[in-house]
């Protein structure tokens, strides 16, 4: 990652890697080398965040900046009772221990306003825009 960082005279600060939680659960011989990212700039968060029997422990001891609300969570927002309340303690530890959270699968007004309400305010999914070309994105991102 440094390599390609200097050969393509990149600020490590501008890249952001993401870990799902499955991969971190099974991948303890890399905490080595998720440190040394952190020491060089490099950001990481943790995907699909709740869908892979979280360790506690682990989550402490892995240096991520952020947490990314798995989608199939945010889908039964706010009227699932169950997912609400996940939600909710997922934001609440993400606070806990000082790291940025992201709702995925975002899809409806009533999904961006739970998730306001609840202390989320960084979210990505239909409900702003669907998977686009690079030229689409532009042109999206002129036009918005």
């Amino acid at each position: 990652v440094e390599d390609c960082l200097k050969r393509h005279q990149l600020q490590p600060s501008h890249l952001e890697l993401e870990l799902t939680e499955t991969m971190l659960l099974s991948k303890v011989s890399m905490m080595e080398q998720f440190n040394k990212l952190k020491e060089i700039g490099v950001h990481l968060s943790i995907d699909d965040f709740g869908t892979g029997y979280s360790s506690l422990l682990r989550l402490l001891k892995v240096p991520t900046d952020k947490l990314k609300i798995d989608r199939s969570f945010v889908q039964g927002l706010p009227h699932k009772k169950e997912s609400a309340e996940i939600v909710k303690t997922i934001i609440s530890l993400a606070n806990v221990l000082n790291k940025k959270i992201i709702a995925e699968g975002v899809e409806t007004q009533e999904q961006v306003e739970f998730l306001k309400a609840n202390g989320c305010y960084k979210f990505q999914g239909y409900y702003y825009a669907k998977p686009m070309a690079y030229k689409d994105l532009i042109r999206w991102l002129t036009d918005n």
